[in-house]
């Protein structure tokens, strides 16, 4: 969706910033506000990093033409354009969280579903046998 290539630099930087927040959000449950302000923030960033990588390989010269074509389109469309990408952006996170959490939740009702079934014959083994009683003195 972007009008030029992306550097391999800004993919890696994008892939490290989803990479440790994902790594720093596992490990427990969140709700759906809380995946919803961590969507928001990568998204942010995310869109940092793709605005800031230029195309690579080209001329300065290339550059400056592309940069003050760039100014001319963003001022005629800055309004229509920033309102309908925020909207997007919101819209987006509001219903990746939503998703998410609904899998995050039925992923550890699986867990948990599987680990009493894993531990089912254990305790009917326990129930079934009696263990001799100590000895008294």
């Amino acid at each position: 969706m972007s009008a030029h290539d992306l550097p391999l630099p800004a993919l890696l930087a994008a892939f490290a910033v989803t990479a440790t927040a994902g790594w720093l959000a596992g490990g427990r449950r969140r709700g759906v506000p809380a995946i919803g302000t961590g969507l928001l923030a990568v998204q942010g960033a995310l869109h940092l990093i793709f605005s800031g990588a230029g195309p690579g390989g080209q001329s300065a010269e290339h550059h400056q033409h592309q940069y003050q074509y760039q100014q001319y389109e963003a001022a005629a469309t800055a309004m229509d354009t920033d309102a309908g990408m925020l909207a997007a952006h919101l819209l987006a996170a509001a219903v990746c969280a939503l998703w998410l959490a609904r899998g995050e939740a039925a992923c550890f009702r699986l867990a948990q579903a599987i680990s009493t079934l894993a531990f089912a014959p254990l305790r009917l083994l326990l129930t079934a046998v009696r263990l001799p009683e100590a000895v008294r003195p």
